[in-house]
C-alpha cells in the first residue's frame, strides 16, 4: 500500500483507513495475512524521528522498519539503493567465484563455457530485471 501527504501524521492516518478496509476485505473472502511479515516503511527525504503513530492490523502493531524488501528489491527509507547494491554486488561475486574453475579449464569448449556462464550470471541477477548504470 502507498499513501502520501506533506504532513506524515495524515499520510499514516490514510494508510491505516486503507488497512482497515484491507483487513475487512480479506476478512470477508476468509484470506489470512501473515501479520509477522507486514512491515511499514516511512520514505522521507531526510533523517527524521519515528513516527508517533503506528499502524494497525487485527489489532496487531506493525512494526516500522528502516528497510523492507518488495519482488526483490531492498528498500530504505531514503531510497538510496545503498543496501540493494551492495546485496547485488556480493551475490555477483558468488557467481563469478563459482565460475573461476570454469574459466581454467581449457578442454570445454568456449560455447559450453559462455552457456554456462550466461545461466549462473542470470540466475543471481536482479529479479526486477534491474540494472547497474555500468552494466547497460
Amino acid at each position: 500500500m502507498f499513501a502520501s501527504s506533506i504532513n506524515k501524521e495524515q499520510a499514516i492516518r490514510y494508510l491505516q483507513r486503507a488497512v482497515d478496509e484491507m483487513e475487512s476485505y480479506y476478512k470477508k473472502w476468509r484470506i489470512n495475512l501473515n501479520r509477522e511479515k507486514t512491515k511499514a516503511l516511512l520514505f522521507q527525504p531526510y533523517k527524521r524521528a519515528e513516527p508517533r503513530l503506528h499502524l494497525e492490523l487485527d489489532d496487531h502493531v506493525i512494526p516500522w522498519r528502516k528497510e523492507a524488501t518488495y519482488l526483490g528489491l531492498r528498500l530504505d527509507a531514503g531510497l538510496t539503493w545503498k543496501h540493494h547494491t551492495t546485496y547485488v554486488k556480493l551475490r555477483m561475486r558468488g557467481a563469478n567465484r563459482r565460475l573461476r574453475p570454469l574459466f581454467t579449464n581449457s578442454r570445454i569448449p568456449l560455447r559450453k563455457k559462455l552457456m554456462v556462464c550466461k545461466s549462473c550470471i542470470r540466475s543471481t541477477e536482479d529479479p526486477c530485471g534491474a540494472r547497474l548504470p555500468h552494466q547497460e
